[in-house]
């Protein structure tokens, strides 16, 4: 289609104008970045330039927001045009624009025409974090080195590698930074609150502590709180205390609601409801901090595992005095406490309740009762409550159905355990190995069931997931169960290439079938072709031996 050289006289009204713009940019190719390819003949977009202005490129880089390339098709045409560079604010919305489409190639080109060393350095940072949303930890780190490093730019790449709990590689770039590098980055209360979170989350509290002793800036309340999460996750509520009394030590640094409700939690998963108590009273009546709903959920939490349901009901009817109201999670801790008293009925009779109370259960509230069910055996009722979610299109944690798929294959009903197993992804969830390995470990002592367990093992390898050692030794037992002893010794040379050692129970199975096959000969084979294998690991060789002479000498 031929491009017109000159377009229609637009009306002055900006809508008409940016309307006018945007059916040029329709005939041009917006994967074509640049707006005149031939140099010497006129752009299709140069009628427009007599009306360009910062706040009409803007609107243009607004209006496009499901065009990105046209947007930034426009933006090389404009930027030369305008009188001064184009400002940050249309630059980094461009450079959002992009990124939004996972164009991250097509933002970093707009660096070299970065209006300010400030933008450029914005732009910088934000790649680096959509290239670890993607999860592309190296092109994050390529990205990081590129340039100079800065502050903004550190705690893009710190926050990247916390969150993909690289927390060796995320120190390491701390320090080349902040020691090493080119341009020595002056970390702030950002940089090091990322690392602790990190070390906290993993539970490396002597890091966390060398981390928080070493830096060069005040402790705020962020970096305090993170520290007595990280002591009080791990149960060390002394170092949680005198960390808080440190705290009550540093200038414009008083404990909030946060650092009681987390010294609170810590002592309830102790167990420890006294001291939780003493401390919600001093948060109230000595420092004047007003408990919120997590500061409730705690104890009544603490209370309910304990089996105290009255007194969870009394911190419930107080939390509603005092303003706050009860939510799911003050429930799902109702829900588990009534299980703990070993009253399913009453957790039962309670979720149904939830709703008339203003709050759908969510997955947890019905995993808890499903799990509870489980132990009781009551199948129908649990698989009655995964039905009652799928109606309401709440996806069940996968531990649920685990649990479901765990008593359902114990109580022999294995044909409903696979059935159970095939929709889950129906549910909106995927299984795991754990639910795989749960109905095809009892589909292998079923006799007959080896043809089912191949296709389940087949769509399993599918999904990424891989049989272990147990797996593979109950497989081959099955084999032998069904009379299958090509099949079985198939799975043991199978099992061995992939690394695998047979159980002492599958190797008497494969035995036992050879023998009794008349094939003494190779049973011994593959005993020496396993000594050969595992020569240099130290297994209890003695066992099988015995294993198969005592088969052979039958």
């Amino acid at each position: 289609m031929a491009l017109p050289t000159t377009p229609p006289t637009p009306d002055p009204s900006r809508p008409s104008l940016i309307a006018s713009i945007s059916s040029v940019l329709q005939i041009l190719n917006p994967q074509n970045s640049n707006p005149n390819p031939n140099p010497n003949s006129p752009s299709p977009l140069d009628p427009f330039a007599p009306h360009l202005t910062p706040a009409l490129l803007a609107a243009v880089i607004r209006s496009h927001a499901h065009r990105p390339f046209s947007a930034l098709l426009f933006f090389r045409w404009a930027a030369p045009r305008l009188p001064r560079p184009p400002p940050p604010s249309s630059f980094l919305a461009l450079a959002d624009l992009l990124l939004s489409h996972r164009h991250l190639f097509a933002a970093a080109s707009l660096l070299p025409s970065a209006p300010s060393p400030a933008a450029a350095d914005l732009l910088s940072a934000r790649l680096i974090s959509a290239h670890g949303a993607l999860g592309e930890l190296r092109a994050a780190l390529h990205r990081f080195h590129l340039g100079p490093p800065s502050l903004r730019s550190l705690n893009a790449a710190l926050r990247v590698l916390v969150r993909a709990n690289r927390l060796r590689l995320a120190q390491a770039v701390f320090d080349w930074a902040v020691h090493s590098g080119p341009n020595p980055v002056q970390p702030d209360i950002a940089s090091y609150a990322t690392l602790l979170r990190g070390y906290c989350k993993l539970g490396h509290i002597s890091a966390a502590e060398s981390l928080f002793n070493g830096m060069i800036c005040t402790p705020n309340r962020i970096t305090f709180n993170t520290l007595i999460d990280g002591y009080c996750r791990k149960g060390l509520m002394s170092h949680a205390i005198s960390t808080v009394d440190r705290m009550v030590h540093t200038p414009d640094c008083s404990p909030d609601t946060i650092t009681f409700t987390t010294v609170i939690n810590g002592y309830c998963k102790l167990g420890d409801l006294e001291e939780a108590q003493r401390c919600m009273d001093e948060m109230v009546h000595r420092w004047k901090l007003e408990p919120n709903v997590m500061t409730y959920n705690s104890i009544i939490n603490g209370l309910c595992s304990s089996g105290r349901i009255k007194e969870a009901t009394t911190m419930m009817t107080r939390m509603r005095l005092d303003g706050i109201r009860d939510d799911v999670t003050t429930h799902t801790c109702l829900l588990k406490g009534l299980c703990i008293l070993g009253r399913p009925e009453c957790a039962a009779r309670h979720l149904t309740a939830m709703p008339k109370m203003g709050m759908d259960p969510d997955a947890r509230a019905y995993g808890v009762v499903i799990d509870e069910w489980c132990k009781w055996a009551r199948l129908e009722e649990a698989l009655g409550i995964i039905e009652e979610m799928r109606g309401k299109n709440v996806i069940p944690q996968i531990s649920s159905v685990n649990a479901l798929l765990r008593s359902l294959s114990e109580k022999g009903e294995v044909g409903r355990a696979v059935k159970l197993l095939r929709d889950i992804p129906k549910m909106g969830c995927s299984p795991n190995f754990m639910s795989y390995s749960t109905v095809i470990t009892r589909l292998c002592g079923c006799g007959g069931r080896m043809g089912t367990v191949e296709k389940l093992v087949v769509e399993m390898m599918r999904k990424g997931q891989r049989p272990d050692r147990t797996m593979y030794s109950l497989m081959v037992e099955g084999y032998c169960l069904d009379g299958e002893i090509e099949m079985a010794v198939g799975g043991f040379r199978d099992m061995m290439e992939k690394g695998f050692v047979i159980t002492l129970g599958g190797f008497e199975a494969l035995v036992k079938g050879l023998v009794g096959s008349g094939r003494e000969g190779e049973a011994e084979m593959l005993f020496e072709e396993m000594q050969k294998r595992w020569d240099e690991v130290v297994l209890d060789f003695e066992s099988y031996w015995r294993i198969l002479f005592n088969h052979l000498r039958r």
